[in-house]
């Protein structure tokens, strides 16, 4: 797939900017999109951490462990955010070039100014919240699935520590009193798959703050660029104002020059 920086349309629009100066403006909106390309590539990068996670739920379920479960269904929601952000970054994707388009054609009929409106027009800001919001929900789902995992190993080891003790306590030896918060290896190969899913989501989920900040900023830069040009623009008032300066500095017409149409009448 073209990365949008390079679509024509879009390097139309980033050209306009530069060249009319809105510099500020073309650097933001490719810091934008390369925000969206960094995305993609994590969530390629997320579809393989699932696919490790499902080879560790094959196991789990093999060995009919308690957490098989949990680990199922945190796995299932893994991949329905790879899958829907997929779909949300391709209509994000269409929506820019439609948008770098139809901006290029008003510039030719209404000019640069309208590059400053245009990106109040970018209407991706809702798409982006509702990104996040799809791959927060599976961090949510997959952090359940590693704290419950947690939570079964403390209590297995403490239960082995009790054990241990009893049998201890049963020769007149000296318990173990510290708590058992040591992971086995075990347990940290039954977790590491999620670990890494868990790990992927939040880069995810920074990915997608950084590029609603970016968003943030371009819009900003498109606000100060037309309040620049308001600001340079005179209102009504002063351009009347104006009109009437230039009236009365302008001489008034000498009685001779007035009387000659009248007697060329006569």
């Amino acid at each position: 797939m073209e990365p949008l920086e390079q679509n024509k349309d879009v390097q139309t629009i980033t050209a306009l900017m530069d060249g009319n100066g809105r510099h500020e403006m073309s650097v933001d909106l490719l810091a934008l999109l390369a925000v969206m390309a960094e995305l993609d590539r994590r969530n390629q990068a997320l579809e393989q951490e699932v696919r490790n996670m499902r080879a560790e739920v094959d196991a789990l379920k093999a060995r009919k462990s308690p957490l098989a479960k949990a680990m199922e269904n945190a796995a299932d929601a893994a991949q329905n955010c790879v899958d829907s952000v997929k779909e949300q970054l391709s209509n994000i994707r269409n929506t820019v070039v439609s948008w770098a388009k139809d901006t290029a054609e008003n510039v030719k009929l209404h000019g640069v100014s309208t590059l400053d409106k245009a990106v109040s027009a970018l209407h991706i800001r809702p798409m982006m919240e509702a990104v996040q919001s799809t791959i927060q929900g599976a961090l949510d789902g997959v952090r359940a699935a590693v704290d419950r995992g947690e939570e079964m190993g403390f209590q297995l080891r403490e239960a082995g520590r009790a054990f241990g003790n009893a049998f201890k306590a049963a020769q007149g030896k000296e318990e173990n009193l510290k708590p058992a918060v040591q992971e086995g290896s075990f347990q940290k190969t039954v977790l590491a798959p999620p670990r890494a899913v868990k790990t992927a989501l939040n880069a995810m989920n920074d990915t997608i703050l950084h590029g609603v900040d970016k968003l943030e900023k371009l819009e900003q830069a498109g606000r100060a660029s037309r309040e620049r040009l308001e600001e340079k623009k005179p209102s009504i008032r002063e351009e009347l104002k104006q009109s009437r300066r230039e009236a009365e500095a302008r001489p008034a017409p000498s009685p001779d020059r007035m009387r000659k149409p009248q007697e060329a009448a006569l």
